[in-house]
């Protein structure tokens, strides 16, 4: 019996952490072959778990090469390469260097021109469909399986689907980022919320199925041995992030990192006069210049995350899939909204979180965590919201009838 290819395509941090599971499970599944696109960002995953991956970097040989060491592409690698992750800067390269030339082709400009246009408008852009189709050409997947995201993932899935190939999206969160614009076929997701939503907004809702989310499997089984033997303080764990995505205006912006040192000044005299200590755990991604540091405030960005969990009863940050984490695991969630445009907050909208303000007073800050129905969390049943109970083995499942049924003629 010919071996069915499975493609998986993913980011890094959630996103490959989310297909992690499933790979792990399928890889000596005598039915599939496992094939794993990796996007610079996976790659440190891909390697601690000694998974091979194509990448960008393959499919290099068609570029000309003075594209390479063009001056506007140089600097943007140079600015945005975290040399602290474990991939090299020619992964970076190869990524940029690709999506500006797609880029160029599609808007009919010149190399030059469309890195000096992604320079300044960002690489949110990026949606390389074409060159996706063609590896597909090459490698002829029986699947494609991603998580969501606006470039490469999207643009994989929108590829996979435009060639008849089945494609799968893994929406790692509630979905409300591209309900209203869908490009995978098949969709599956975190939760009975999600479903419900997406069924309202789907033409095909027989293709959408909860599956729960396999991450958030791993990362309970996994904090549950590890914080059996770690004893919880009176911590306040503030979660900092550079960037945040808009579901309003689907764009990425920056979080201001004043602000938030500012904002954690005011949280740490806060928690002082009600007997707690403020730690701050940076994005692990983050360079250390991008990286806030307040001074009278623990540090743990040097432990590891569920460590970090379990020393904290009050976890404070912005919309994440850690606040997430750290929901299933029985911490008391505090959502920040950090300016006026933010229209939304996905735990705080469902019951799940509390809500404070970046520029909210250590008084205001006070009455909304420790004593007011201010800070009063509505909703205490998160099983309609978050699934995460035998995910793997659901995912699997799914993906085993999906692809039977295609191939029982």
């Amino acid at each position: 019996m010919t071996k069915k290819k499975l493609l998986f395509i993913a980011y890094g941090g959630s996103h490959i952490k989310l297909l992690l599971p499933v790979i792990r499970r399928l890889f000596n599944d005598e039915n599939y072959q496992i094939l794993i696109f990796g996007l610079p960002g996976a790659i440190p995953d891909l390697k601690r778990n000694n998974l091979n991956y194509i990448s960008y970097l393959n499919f290099v040989s068609d570029i000309p090469n003075e594209f390479f060491t063009n001056e506007t592409i140089s600097k943007i690698v140079e600015d945005n390469h975290n040399p602290n992750l474990n991939f090299s800067k020619f992964e970076s390269l190869a990524y940029l260097v690709i999506n500006v030339f797609n880029f160029s082709l599609e808007h009919k400009l010149t190399f030059d021109e469309a890195s000096k246009k992604i320079k300044e408008i960002g690489r949110q852009v990026f949606y390389p469909v074409k060159f996706f189709k063609n590896i597909f050409s090459i490698i002829k997947p029986d699947a494609i399986i991603s998580t969501i995201s606006p470039k490469s993932e999207r643009a994989a899935l929108k590829a996979g689907r435009d060639s008849n190939i089945i494609s799968i999206s893994l929406d790692d969160l509630f979905g409300n980022h591209y309900v209203h614009d869908p490009v995978a076929e098949y969709h599956f997701v975190m939760s009975d919320y999600v479903k419900d939503m997406y069924s309202k907004k789907l033409s095909h809702q027989d293709k959408i199925f909860n599956t729960g989310n396999p991450y958030l499997e791993d990362y309970f089984n996994d904090y549950t041995k590890e914080s059996a033997t770690i004893f919880t303080e009176k911590i306040i764990l503030f979660l900092y992030q550079n960037m945040y995505f808009d579901n309003k205006t689907k764009k990425i912006i920056p979080i201001p990192m004043k602000g938030c040192e500012k904002f954690v000044k005011n949280l740490s005299a806060s928690a002082n006069k009600n007997g707690y200590t403020v730690a701050i755990r940076n994005h692990p991604n983050l360079q250390m210049r991008d990286r806030i540091k307040v001074d009278s405030v623990l540090n743990f960005d040097s432990i590891s995350l569920n460590e970090s969990l379990a020393k904290s009863i009050y976890i404070v940050g912005f919309d994440s899939t850690v606040l997430l984490q750290s929901l299933i695991v029985g911490k008391e969630i505090v959502e920040i909204k950090f300016n006026d445009y933010v229209s939304t907050l996905a735990l705080t909208d469902k019951g799940l979180s509390k809500e404070i303000s970046l520029n909210d007073s250590p008084e205001r800050i006070s009455s909304v965590i420790f004593n007011s129905t201010l800070g009063k969390i509505k909703n205490k049943s998160i099983n309609y919201f978050v699934g995460h109970i035998n995910a793997t083995k659901r995912v699997i499942n799914q993906l085993n009838t999906i692809i039977n049924e295609a191939h029982k003629f």
